[in-house]
């Protein structure tokens, strides 16, 4: 086979969704993965439609990945928190797990949810001023679907600081530019008749999009609570809490 018809291991595990390319080298350096049956080293380059396989060693590592859903509290950042700023990673220590959704759940994975959530992945970002969903996780490939560009769904709640009028539902549902680029479509609704409450429906998350999209037919947003990612939703889980993502979800 030509060179140029060769690529990394890792990169063609991450394409696939398998898992993330940081953790497809981490099981390629482990000896856990085989191209076309034989255990291959870091940097082996293999065609696109290789035979590739994971043992059942690297499978149980990849399984069992931690995640976290936290319910961030406004003037919490999502991540790289700058001098005096705290972190939403910070909600997570005991005193604040939601039992109640983590019935069964082994007491270590619990321990080690407190110790490492600092090094877990943020799946889409919240800025500081705005509250609700945030999803911490160490799987890399669950990362790389909901921040990856794949149009996964992100529902928020808005409220703006004047009513909404038919204008304004027809500009935030129309063709919108920010930065000169157009955004993909918005699904925007109005709860309650001239009310000052939306919701989006977003599958792709431009830095504070929202609040910039608003504020350009003339609406400043005075709260946003996003309840939902994929099929992740907020519930009644509260402020300030977190808990671990379910199999199912």
């Amino acid at each position: 086979w030509e060179d140029d018809e060769l690529e990394r291991v890792s990169k063609i595990l991450a394409r696939r969704g398998t898992c993330s390319r940081r953790e497809a080298e981490r099981l390629i350096e482990d000896g856990r993965v085989l191209v076309d049956g034989e255990t291959i080293e870091l940097g082996f380059k293999a065609r696109a439609n290789a035979r590739i396989e994971i043992t059942g060693e690297g499978t149980r590592w990849l399984r069992e990945k931690l995640t976290v859903i936290v319910n961030k509290p406004p003037g919490y950042v999502s991540n790289l928190p700058a001098e005096g700023e705290i972190a939403a990673a910070a909600c997570v220590e005991p005193r604040n797990a939601w039992m109640r959704a983590m019935e069964g759940t082994p007491m270590d994975d619990l321990k080690r949810v407190t110790r490492d959530v600092s090094s877990f992945n943020v799946c889409g970002r919240l800025d500081k001023d705005s509250r609700g969903l945030l999803i911490l996780t160490e799987d890399g490939a669950l990362a790389r679907s909901v921040i990856g560009g794949n149009g996964v769904l992100k529902k928020y709640v808005v409220t703006t600081d004047a009513d909404v009028r038919e204008s304004h539902m027809r500009s935030l549902n129309g063709r919108v530019q920010l930065d000169g680029v157009e955004l993909l479509p918005m699904n925007v609704q109005r709860l309650g008749h001239g009310s000052r409450t939306l919701e989006f429906n977003l599958r792709e998350g431009k830095n504070r999009q929202i609040r910039r999209v608003c504020e350009k037919f003339g609406l400043r947003v005075v709260d946003l609570h996003r309840v939902q990612i994929g099929d992740v939703q907020i519930g009644d889980l509260p402020e300030g809490a977190w808990r671990l993502m379910s199999e199912r979800e």
